[in-house]
């Protein structure tokens, strides 16, 4: 006899940003990308521009958090978001010299904060109170 583990359903919050001149689109064709490629139930926050943090390169950033409920497993997504902010025009040139195409960071799962510092940000804040999120 043949027992198949249940598949759990994860509640994922992914940052989303870009600092490109025409950031808010390409957030916005992630936001889209990212629905279809987690094949998950996704709600944003609208998306809002922020000065750089710690960043060489002076443009504002567009961002927005990611709300995303899936069977997927974290190394599943992560696998995905790397993958996509390739097919963005991610490169590491860029990254080195500030220029960021498209960042997507899991930021929380099932409620367990993954990266504390960029969830103190007020911007992120600010999103997760949009999506009625308290963590």
């Amino acid at each position: 006899m043949y027992i198949r583990a249940m598949k759990q359903m994860h509640t994922y919050y992914i940052g989303v940003g870009s600092n490109l001149e025409n950031g808010i689109e390409v957030i916005s064709e992630a936001c889209e990308t990212l629905t279809e490629a987690l094949e998950a139930e996704v709600r944003f926050s609208q998306p809002c521009m922020t000065a750089p943090i710690d960043f060489p390169y002076p443009a504002l950033f567009a961002n927005c958090v990611a709300e995303v409920s899936t069977l997927l497993t974290t190394k599943r997504v992560d696998s995905v978001l790397k993958r996509l902010e390739v097919e963005f025009g991610r490169t590491a040139e860029d990254r080195a010299v500030g220029i960021v195409a498209l960042d997507l960071d899991i930021l929380s799962v099932d409620g367990k904060i993954i990266r504390p510092t960029d969830c103190q940000r007020p911007y992120i804040q600010e999103a997760f109170l949009e999506l009625g999120v308290n963590l």
